[in-house]
């Protein structure tokens, strides 16, 4: 038996509860990122395996990079435990995606989760989440699904929220792009999951590639690539409605 740890996290963030969830089950995990642009799908798994599978929900839907790599697994009846982030809304049809993804890559999705985490473009919404009682819950997801796992009560097909068709990803009407103080270094470009920075004027952005997934921001040395704070105020104004008050974390074992 080994174990995985299936993730895409542009920011870091959904990594972090990734990590958070392999050690408090206590296992070595394998990382496999499904974030990173240079990925290479690893060798088939096998059914004594166990993956946990995680993955951002990105307008409700699981972010298109990570879909296309999921869908160059090989399960042959490795085990997953699936885990959908949210920053602070709902996760919609991500789960259910995520399942007809690996589904029909040949895994068994025996449990799924749901964690809050802080909103990656306007982080005032979720702020600090996951906190002391949140890990504390995860802790007790964790110890669920590992003793329905030991029990053998766990389905085969466990059933999660979404409905198919899917939601329509409309995709955000700003990108974010360089500024003045761009140092052409490349970093963005090298490290963006949809391939959106051309490597030759990182300071521009391919509006038709970008998921907004963050990391140029997260990951500048500069902060040259952002969105206007104008813009930011808006957007924030906008989605108070939808991204404020208290979510909760879930648990699906049946």
């Amino acid at each position: 038996m080994s174990f995985y740890s299936i993730c895409f996290s542009a920011t870091g963030r959904t990594k972090a509860v990734a990590d958070f969830l392999c050690q408090t089950w206590g296992e070595t995990f394998t990382f496999l990122d499904l974030s990173d642009p240079s990925w290479t799908a690893p060798a088939p798994f096998t059914d004594g395996d166990i993956c946990l599978v995680t993955v951002p929900a990105y307008e409700g839907r699981v972010p298109a990079p990570a879909t296309e790599r999921l869908s160059q697994l090989k399960g042959n009846g490795a085990q997953a435990i699936l885990v959908a982030t949210f920053g602070n809304r709902a996760i919609d049809d991500t789960l259910l995606e995520l399942k007809n993804v690996l589904e029909s890559r040949g895994f068994q999705c025996r449990a799924a989760l749901e964690s809050v985490t802080e909103h990656s473009i306007l982080p005032q919404f979720g702020t600090g989440r996951p906190d002391d009682a949140d890990k504390a819950q995860l802790t007790d997801f964790i110890r669920q699904i590992k003793d329905g796992l030991a029990a053998g009560t766990l389905p085969q097909s466990v059933a999660v929220p979404g409905k198919a068709p899917y939601a329509e990803m409309g995709g955000l009407p700003f990108k974010p792009k360089g500024n003045k103080k761009c140092i052409q270094c490349g970093l963005c470009a090298r490290r963006c999951p949809a391939g959106a920075i051309p490597l030759n004027a990182p300071r521009t952005t391919d509006k038709a590639k970008c998921i907004n997934c963050m990391r140029c921001t997260a990951i500048c040395p500069t902060g040259a690539r952002n969105f206007p704070a104008p813009l930011m105020a808006v957007a924030g104004a906008a989605m108070k409605k939808h991204l404020s008050g208290h979510r909760e974390n879930a648990l699906y074992l049946g």
